[in-house]
C-alpha cells in the first residue's frame, strides 16, 4: 500500500522545485503535518494498556483535514451518510466540464459564469432525455 505521506516524502523536492511559491500557506501547512504524521516530529504520547497495565509510547497523530491517516475515520463516516441519501432507483452521475481556456473567466466571474453554465447543461440534459434516441424521457 502506498501512503500519501511517502509519496510528498519521496517527492518534495520536486514539489517545491516546481510549486514553489505558488503553494498556499494552507498547503503548506499540509504537506508538513502529513510528512509528521505519526512520527516523533508530531509529538509522543504514554499510552497504558488498560488490562495488563503495560506503558508505551505512541506517536501522535496531526489531525489535520487534509490527512488520509487522520481523517480516515472521519472519511468512512461521511461516504456512508452520502451512501444514505442514494436514491433506490437508476441513475446517472452527468459531469460538466469547464475548457482551460475558460477557467480564469470562470474563476473572475463565478456567479454569473456557473448561472449560465447551469441553465446551458440543464437544457442539454433535457434535450437529450427527450430525445427517442437516447432516453426519451423527462428529466426533472
Amino acid at each position: 500500500m502506498i501512503r500519501l505521506s511517502d509519496l510528498l516524502q519521496q517527492y518534495k523536492l520536486s514539489i517545491a522545485k516546481r510549486y514553489g511559491n505558488r503553494l498556499l500557506t494552507s498547503q503548506r501547512r499540509a504537506i508538513s503535518a502529513i510528512l509528521s504524521c505519526r512520527t516523533p516530529d508530531a509529538g509522543e504520547i504514554i499510552v497504558q494498556c488498560p488490562d495488563c497495565g503495560r506503558f508505551e509510547w505512541r506517536a501522535q497523530s496531526c489531525g489535520n483535514r487534509n490527512c488520509p491517516t487522520c481523517q480516515n475515520h472521519e472519511t468512512s463516516v461521511w461516504l456512508n451518510r452520502q451512501q444514505n441519501k442514494l436514491l433506490p432507483v437508476k441513475y446517472f452521475l452527468v459531469t460538466f466540464t469547464i475548457p482551460a481556456a475558460l477557467r480564469k473567466l470562470a474563476w473572475h466571474n463565478q456567479k454569473v459564469f456557473f448561472r449560465s453554465l447551469f441553465e446551458a447543461s440543464a437544457s442539454a440534459l433535457q434535450k437529450l432525455g427527450g430525445d427517442e434516441k437516447y432516453l426519451g424521457g423527462r428529466v426533472v
